[in-house]
């Protein structure tokens, strides 16, 4: 069991003094027209309109070169994100209180003549484990590190490591979630790592999308060992936003085959995975779903479970979320917590509910934004579990 962490305040104040200075110190730039250099009928453009206008420039800055008339190198693109999470989780089982840094990435993505893309990044890991200094390596590894070749919509090729996606968060990039992490389900029947060497073709027809892709089930720093399994990827999706008139309608079909190997350390025990996720958004409303289950091997039990996120836009700036999940494992002790439970309480459990509701603050789309929520989860087990977390979050992308 976890002993309880207790909360180090001042890295968390010290967090968001850093936020809160960024904001401040764009809205003070952001100043005003003078009144008396705009006339009546135009009111120039709004404070509102100045900020946007300074994080277009900002952001505008990691584009290094771009010049699609060049014969050979038409972009150059330094890439990276940065996300941190505030955490205070408590249960009848233990706690878990202790921000840390979720994602630190960076890199390079390059577009050349004849729609090629060479993408590389690396992840950089700046924790420390708890009263020890800070002398591991931060460098970690290589997350996407491939060669694309996209001559149109209908095909594109990509080889070298990249992220294998199935289910609908694990579909999703951790830049663009609606909630600050990815819903259990995916947590349950995704892979632990996201990150793999493969090939992959992927393309789009009309109203319809595919996605097939090969990948080694072992992984490393770098491009792994390859000397273990192998799983594929079957993806199909409709589009039936334009049939509806809606602004979007996005049904999309998952399948996955992974061969069991003892060597495949970052696959889940898991032999044939199905997933069946909904994207639905008419106006200021929408709501996400994902119905998957698996079917497991050795001592890994089979699970179904489904997730339903609605969401609300109060503004472009400020989103209300939701979030319902459940799993249920047919044998015992077959289904993992989440981030945060998990950290509080480590064994498994037979059948999982979590609420969870938060609102998100795009300061700058999904490329800067603050998310905040509530979740209350719990857990059938030999012990069963009833916990509560709030966790605030900052997720900035390039």
């Amino acid at each position: 069991m976890l002993a309880h962490v207790s909360v180090d305040w001042r890295s968390t104040i010290a967090g968001w003094v850093v936020v809160s200075l960024i904001v401040v110190a764009c809205s003070a730039a952001a100043e005003p027209p003078d009144p008396a250099g705009v006339d009546e009928g135009d009111s120039g453009a709004s404070i509102g309109d100045r900020v946007t206008e300074i994080f277009d420039r900002i952001w505008g800055y990691p584009t290094l070169y771009e010049n699609p008339d060049n014969p050979l190198l038409k972009k150059l693109r330094f890439r990276g994100r940065f996300q941190a999470d505030f955490p205070v989780f408590d249960s009848n089982r233990d706690d878990y209180h202790e921000p840390q840094v979720r994602r630190f990435r960076l890199g390079l993505k390059s577009d050349w003549r004849n729609h090629i893309t060479l993408h590389a990044e690396v992840d950089l890991d700046t924790t420390c484990d708890e009263g020890e200094r800070c002398d591991g390596d931060t460098y970690t590894g290589l997350t996407d590190a491939y060669i694309g070749w996209a001559p149109s919509e209908v095909v594109a090729l990509k080889v070298g490591k990249m992220s294998a996606p199935f289910t609908l968060d694990g579909k999703t990039s951790s830049k663009r979630l609606l909630t600050i992490d990815r819903n259990n389900v995916t947590n349950n029947v995704w892979f632990p790592a996201e990150y793999f060497s493969g090939v992959e073709v992927s393309g789009r027809l009309e109203t319809s999308g595919y996605r097939v892709g090969v990948y080694s089930s072992t992984t490393g720093s770098e491009f792994g060992s390859f000397d273990g399994g192998y799983f594929g990827i079957l993806t199909y999706a409709h589009d039936f936003s334009k049939r509806l008139n809606v602004d979007e309608f996005l049904v999309s079909l998952d399948y996955v085959y992974n061969e069991s190997d003892s060597k495949n350390e970052l696959t889940r025990d898991l032999s044939h995975v199905f997933s069946l996720s909904l994207q639905f958004e008419s106006g200021s409303w929408g709501v996400r779903s994902d119905l998957s289950g698996a079917l497991g091997y050795h001592s890994q039990s089979d699970l179904i479970g489904f997730a339903i996120l609605p969401y609300l836009s109060l503004t472009e700036k400020f989103q209300l979320v939701a979030r319902y999940t459940y799993l249920h494992s047919f044998n015992g002790d077959g289904i993992r917590f989440a981030r945060y439970e998990n950290r509080a309480n480590s064994p498994r459990g037979d059948d999982y509910d979590e609420v969870f509701a938060g609102i998100n603050w795009y300061i700058y789309g999904h490329d800067f934004k603050l998310q905040t929520g509530f979740q209350y989860t719990w857990m059938e087990a030999r012990r069963n579990f009833r916990g509560w977390g709030w966790t605030t979050a900052i997720r900035m992308a390039w």
